[in-house]
């Protein structure tokens, strides 16, 4: 039965494969990316974030994100909140998630800077029991359901517990590095009060180059080469592109792999004007759910008030580093 089927992808899911969510642009989800990044700009930035994995496969994954960061000189660095929510097989099984993040500055001259930071947040796995129907539910004389809820169902449909984690980068202009760890405690996120099941750590690190045709005016024209690994428990990923930004207008290819075997080709494309800035990608997949899966689309609309006149008039007039103009 479905219900059953459900329950059984979700536990083996968790046991052998966690895997966290991931952006293909992540450069558009920058603090969910690397809690380093909040504050990496003086004006607040606001981040919406839609993924709609293997659009074919009907609502299989979607997946948003919101998130909210900004600096501020008081305190040596930038705070941030990140509001994430996985829906898997239709709202079957979803996982929410609060997470706040402070940021710690070193300015290491005027171009450089190191950034440290920590995130400590809550995280709920939920499955819709009322959805599920089981074999137990529906009368064998007419196939009509005639109630719902199974002795098949975890006995902890519900499961909120505390999440932590850090990163590192190091930035100009020109150049970011940066390194990150989710769940750095390994909470038991098992929906069966008897077993433990540990999330593994989530590691990443993400590495980047920016070229620019002139260096008073970064926004016209700018070249930028980047990687982003993930690797979680036996879980390895590895996504490296280029974005291409000519005025008011970017875009850019990534190709996406899991060493053992490709993922997806990455097209994007985005508008940025401003403090405005939307992107929209598609995942081709190469793997062999090619043509099966209907790729990936991904959405994104960043607000950054970095990039207003009054802020950048008050930046100009301070010894700052400054970040690269993909972020």
């Amino acid at each position: 039965m479905k219900g059953i089927a459900i329950i059984a992808i979700i536990l083996v899911w968790h046991v052998t494969a966690a895997q966290d969510l991931a952006f293909s642009q992540y450069f558009n989800a920058p603090v969910y990316t690397n809690p380093a990044f909040a504050g990496v700009d003086d004006g607040p930035r606001f981040s919406l974030n839609y993924r709609n994995e293997w659009a074919s496969l009907g609502n299989a994954y979607l997946s948003y994100a919101a998130a909210y960061d900004q600096n501020f000189e008081g305190i040596g660095g930038g705070i941030g909140a990140i509001l994430v929510s996985d829906r898997q097989a239709g709202g079957l099984y979803v996982t929410n998630s609060f997470t706040g993040v402070y940021s710690y500055q070193i300015n290491l001259n005027r171009y450089y800077a190191v950034r440290a930071s920590a995130q400590a947040g809550l995280v709920q796995h939920r499955i819709a029991t009322d959805e599920l129907v089981f074999a137990e539910n529906i009368n064998p004389d007419n196939g009509s359901v005639i109630s719902n809820g199974s002795t098949d169902l975890p006995d902890q449909p519900n499961k909120t517990f505390a999440d932590f984690g850090a990163g590192f980068l190091l930035y100009s202009q020109k150049f970011f590095m940066g390194m990150s760890a989710k769940h750095l405690t390994s909470p038991n996120e098992s929906l069966l009060s008897s077993q433990i099941s540990p999330l593994p750590i989530c590691w990443s690190a993400n590495l980047g180059w920016e070229f620019h045709s002139d260096p008073h005016k970064p926004s016209i024209v700018y070249f930028t080469p980047n990687f982003l690994y993930v690797q979680q428990a036996k879980f390895k990923q590895l996504t490296g592109g280029a974005i291409l930004g000519v005025s008011l207008i970017y875009g850019g290819m990534y190709y996406r792999t899991t060493f053992t075997n490709g993922d997806a080709l990455i097209l994007q494309v985005g508008l940025k004007r401003g403090v405005f800035k939307m992107g929209y990608s598609y995942d081709a997949t190469v793997s062999q759910l090619k043509g099966k899966s209907g790729g990936t689309h991904e959405l994104a609309l960043v607000l950054n008030f970095h990039d207003s006149e009054k802020i950048q008039n008050r930046r100009h007039s301070k010894s700052v580093s400054k970040c690269p103009e993909i972020f």
